[in-house]
């Protein structure tokens, strides 16, 4: 109370507790007085006096106002006038009341208290509000979603932040403006609108178009906003930029697809399970593998397991392998399954991992059936090589016992004192030697590579007459074999060393297939395919030609074998016994020549092989045959005979000597030399073998003696045939090169011709060999 009076507060006081009031008060009547009171407690109202001596009503109001403006006051004085007031009123005082009226005071301190907690309360709310407002605003800005409100004409009233970025406009040139300047579509924000008015809601995939006309996509949720009487104001929609999702679904699509390709074009089986064995993804070529249905990938792992058991040698290994694998989820593991139709499968598994946890397990399937075979081809290569070396070693060696069997019984034909049984006798070793060559011949041939095809005129039925008594012998007596050739036949444009060994790869393989015995027929025919054949068989060629055929009555073919028996390697017959190598070189062979071959065979009734070769044209030059029989001129010159063998040595001196050359001897290529220096000057020839001892073999030797001697003349001789030598320099058989054994006419002859031979020398080195005379040095 503001009151100089204290009789005044005290009547009052008692007024106001007598109306129920609990009553706690300070009179003061000072401004100082005011403002501690002010300062000290929290009043409910204030009532002042208007005069008092040094302070009045109007500054205790307006202290008031100033220090706590929600505080009721009521103004008191003993005249007031209507001016006063009025004044007091505008000031912000709640009422005046006249001393002498106390009883309107009670009523008017009621209407004061109530409206200060009245103006309290409403301030407390507005302020609520407000707060409320800003933290709407706060979380409407700092949203990473674009929030847009419009009202019911669809024009924009908010526009937050994160749509300023997203539509690239400012908010300040958006609100007013109607909402489609957002859509890619107008008629997509009519639909929006639509639905949100009807329904209240709307949340679709919508198309927004930026500032700078880009497209991208968006999530939208609106929902109608409703005013204080709860009608419809507008709606507010939310809006999740969707550009990034659907780029990162379409890289995992994109992944998707190319792992599903990488799956599906993988030549191996891939498996991908989870930890109990379930699968979760699968290729088709792991279906193949397991001859499974499509259906079988999304099925249960037992039934899965009982669909492959049956397929597989050792079913019950298979499933304790697959049990333990499952059970160390961490572990890789490699083994190998074997099939019941001899396929060879190895299985790689690994753990499929999530951040560094196992969550499922992938296998891969691979067949190694083809790579087993390779290996085991590469096996029998590496053996047939070995044997090959083998072969040739021991064919070089039995040439040189040969040459010795075969130039001795020469010799003895030439003596004039044998009685005819002895020279009967002497014929027959000759032969014997000749045919021995032969054979070493195949064998020779079989140790190198294929020597390039020399095409000539190759009469068949002389093929098959020469080799007719060397077949009978081989394929014995249980097999009785009969010739049946074409009289006329045409000649074949090959090689007769080839022809030869096809005809006894099909002779030998028609025994083993009789091996009771049986019948063997070689035949031989003249054909010109017709068009009809020619459209049967898709190998064959047009023109004439002549028709090899070899038929058995033995065990025959079923469908299955015959269609494999030109692969390398394929053989019915048990580990050990045979290569398969026989009837893939006949086909070879055959289609090295230009030529083709039919099987005609059943299960049990025997098989015939036809072999067709093209007919050489008119004029292509025959197989040569050297004179041997013709009697060759003997002479005196020096011969240097370098043999590392004494008795082929030997048997060269008397050949030599028998002709009436002089001979000197010697059995290395270091000895040769020191011969050559004793006799510098008198050597006319020089035959030496190509493989000797003590590092120097013939090559080397020529190149010694020719550097001193740039003309001297050289005859090579060796167990092998001279394609075996890749020296560089021309080596041919029959004119610089005897290959052994070789008979004592073609020697003599050979001998003869290389010494009549003309040679031009020019700056101590041959220019001209008209006979294939080697030129000297080594490449």
């Amino acid at each position: 109370m503001i009151e100089d009076s204290e009789e005044f507060v005290s009547s009052l006081a008692g007024h106001l507790r007598h109306a129920g009031y609990e009553l706690t008060f300070a009179r003061v009547d000072t401004e100082a007085a005011m403002r501690d009171a002010l300062e000290r407690e929290a009043w409910d109202l204030i009532l002042s006096d208007y005069v008092m001596p040094g302070f009045n009503g109007i500054a205790a109001l307006r202290l008031c106002k100033e220090k706590t403006p929600d505080l009721p006051f009521i103004l008191l004085s003993g005249s007031v006038g209507e001016d006063l007031a009025v004044e007091a009123m505008r000031q912000g005082a709640d009422d005046y009341v006249l001393k002498t009226n106390t009883g309107r005071l009670l009523p008017a301190i009621r209407r004061a208290l109530r409206e200060a907690d009245d103006r309290r309360e409403r301030r407390r709310v507005e302020a609520a509000l407000r707060a409320s407002e800003a933290y709407a605003r706060r979380i409407i800005e700092s949203s990473l979603d674009m929030i847009v409100a419009v009202d019911l004409d669809r024009r924009i009233t908010q526009f937050n932040r994160a749509a300023e970025e997203a539509f690239g406009y400012a908010a300040s040139e958006v609100l007013g403006k109607h909402v489609d300047l957002l859509y890619a579509d107008p008629k997509e924000s009519e639909a929006v609108h639509a639905a949100v008015v009807e329904a209240g809601r709307c949340v679709r995939e919508i198309a927004n178009r930026r500032r700078d006309g880009g497209v991208f996509p968006s999530y939208l949720s609106a929902s109608v906003m409703r005013g204080a009487a709860g009608n419809a104001v507008g709606y507010m929609g939310i809006s999740r930029d969707l550009t990034w999702r659907k780029e990162r679904e379409r890289e995992l699509t994109e992944a998707l697809s190319r792992l599903r390709a990488i799956l599906e074009s993988s030549p191996d089986g891939i498996l991908v399970t989870d930890l109990q064995g379930a699968v979760t993804n699968c290729n088709r070529r792991y279906l193949e593998l397991w001859r499974m249905p499509p259906s079988a990938a999304s099925a249960p792992l037992k039934l899965r397991l009982e669909g492959v058991l049956d397929q597989l040698k050792d079913p019950e290994g298979f499933l304790a392998r697959v049990n333990a694998i499952l059970a160390r989820s961490e572990t890789e593991s490699v083994d190998t399954l074997e099939f019941k139709d001899g396929k060879v499968v190895e299985r790689h598994s690994h753990p499929q991992r999530i951040e560094g946890k196992s969550v499922g397990r992938v296998w891969v399937f691979r067949d190694v059936s083809e790579r087993r075979q390779m290996e085991e081809q590469m096996r029998q290569l590496q053996k047939m090589e070995t044997i090959g070396a083998l072969a040739g070693g021991i064919a070089h060696d039995f040439n040189n016992l040969l040459t010795v069997i075969q130039g001795h019984a020469t010799l003895l034909q030439t003596g004039r004192r044998l009685t005819p049984e002895h020279s009967k006798a002497a014929r027959e070793i000759a032969q014997a030697a000749e045919l021995g060559a032969s054979l070493t011949g195949r064998l020779l041939a079989f140790s190198r590579p294929k020597k390039a095809l020399e095409p000539c005129a190759v009469d068949l039925n002389d093929l098959v007459a020469g080799a007719a008594e060397m077949l009978r012998r081989l394929l014995g007596e249980p097999i009785k074999c009969t010739v049946d050739c074409a009289p006329g036949l045409p000649p074949v444009l090959g090689n007769s060393d080839m022809l030869d060994q096809v005809l006894l790869n099909l002779c030998v393989n028609a025994r083993d297939a009789m091996p009771r015995g049986g019948e063997l027929t070689i035949a031989t025919s003249a054909r010109n395919p017709s068009l009809e054949y020619l459209a049967q068989h898709p190998e064959a060629r047009p023109g004439p030609c002549a028709c090899l055929a070899v038929r058995d009555t033995g065990c025959g073919m079923p469908p299955e074998v015959r269609q494999r028996i030109f692969e390398p390697f394929f053989t019915t017959k048990p580990a050990g016994k045979g290569t398969g190598l026989g009837l893939f070189t006949v086909y070879g062979i055959v289609r090295q020549h230009g030529g083709w071959v039919e099987v005609e065979s059943e299960a049990g009734t025997g098989t015939v092989f036809e072999v067709f070769l093209p007919c050489a044209e008119a004029g292509t030059k025959p197989a040569a045959k050297a004179p041997e029989r013709q009697k060759v001129r003997g002479g005196t010159e020096t011969i240097l005979i370098v043999e590392d063998e004494p008795p082929v040595r030997e048997l060269l001196q008397h050949m030599l000597e028998h002709q009436g050359y002089r001979v000197l001897l010697a059995s290395s290529g270091i000895e040769a030399l020191a011969v050559w220096q004793e006799h510098r000057g008198e050597v006319a020839l020089v035959v030496t073998d190509m493989v000797m001892p003590e590092g120097m073999g013939g090559l080397e030797l020529a190149e010694h003696l020719r550097q001193d001697a740039p003309g001297t003349k050289v005859i090579f001789t060796s167990g092998y045939s001279a394609e075996t030598f890749n020296v560089g320099v021309p080596l041919r058989e029959g004119v610089n090169f005897l290959k052994k054994p070789f008979p004592f006419q073609r020697l003599a002859r050979v001998v003869r011709e290389r010494l009549d031979a003309a040679q031009i020398v020019k700056d101590g080195l041959p220019l001209t060999a008209p006979e294939g005379e080697p030129r000297a040095g080594r490449p």
